[in-house]
This record gives structure tokens, sequence and C-alpha cells, in this order.
């Protein structure tokens, strides 16, 4: 590399390392805001009865063959409430909630199937709007969260 090229790099790379850094946390902040108008809304914790909740969890979407290879590795907060399931990262990764398809809220009877195999859960359910989405959850107390549920665990019992 000739060095007058190293010494225009060098001399350049504060201004560009600082771009950088402030179209970073332009792009998170857009992304965050657009997470809030758009949603989704979920209620106050104080406000429902919540079932089972786990925290730093890992899972996927299977919506896009992007979601399925995205996926998120222990920054979900999975929480069952007496109607719904909700599913989201944790901020700051809830700003790319939306991208990965990671942002769930599922009432609990447009649940269709759960499949289990060891701690990862494979859960189908029904959207509103009648498309059928499938994500897959890796939760460290999945037999705590089957009882929660009321369903029959796979080893018999039932919660």
């Amino acid at each position: 590399m000739p060095p007058q090229f190293q010494q225009v790099f060098w001399k350049g790379f504060p201004f560009l390392f600082a771009a950088a850094v402030v179209w970073n946390i332009c792009a998170f902040t857009f992304l965050l805001w657009r997470r809030k108008v758009r949603g989704p809304h979920f209620p106050r914790r104080n406000e429902v009865n919540i079932l089972f909740e786990e925290r730093w969890t890992s899972g996927r979407s299977f919506k896009t063959f992007l979601t399925r290879i995205g996926g998120a590795n222990n920054c979900l907060r999975v929480t069952l409430t007496d109607d719904e399931l909700w599913v989201t990262p944790h901020f700051p990764f809830s700003a790319l909630g939306g991208k990965f398809d990671l942002d769930h809220r599922i009432r609990r009877d447009s649940i269709v199937s759960m499949e289990r195999n060891r701690k990862m859960i494979r859960l189908s359910y029904i959207l509103t709007d009648g498309d059928d989405r499938t994500i897959e959850l890796r939760l460290r107390k999945a037999d705590e969260f089957y009882r929660a549920l009321g369903i029959e665990t796979p080893d018999g019992s039932y919660g």
C-alpha cells in the first residue's frame, strides 16, 4: 500500500468512525421508534395474571428464510397470561424484533399445535387474518411452561 494512501486513510479514519457510530445510533433509534408506533403493544404486567415467564431465552420464527436463520439467542422474554402468550426480545434487541419476526402476541385459543423435542418447543398458531405462523422456543423450564398451559406434558403428566 502506498504511504500516501495510508496517510489519507488515517487522517480520515476518525471522521469515518464517527459517521458509522452516528449512522448506527440513528438506525436503532428509528427502529425503536417504529416499533413503539406500530407495535405490538403489550398490556402492563400488573394488569394481567402471569402464569409463566422465562427471560433471556432463545427462539426463532419460521416466517421466511431470513427469520429461520436469524432468530434470537438468549435475548427473548416468553410470558404466558390467562389469555395470551407473549414472545418479545429484550431491549435493545427489541429494535430488531419486527425484522426477524420475534414480536408475538398470541391468543391462547389460536394455538393449533405444539411439538416438543427436549427443550425446543415448536408452536403453530393462527393469526387474526387467518394466516398461520410457526415459532420455535428453547425454554429452560419447558415442563413448567406445559403445566402453565394446562396440557399434557410429554412424560404423560398434566399441569
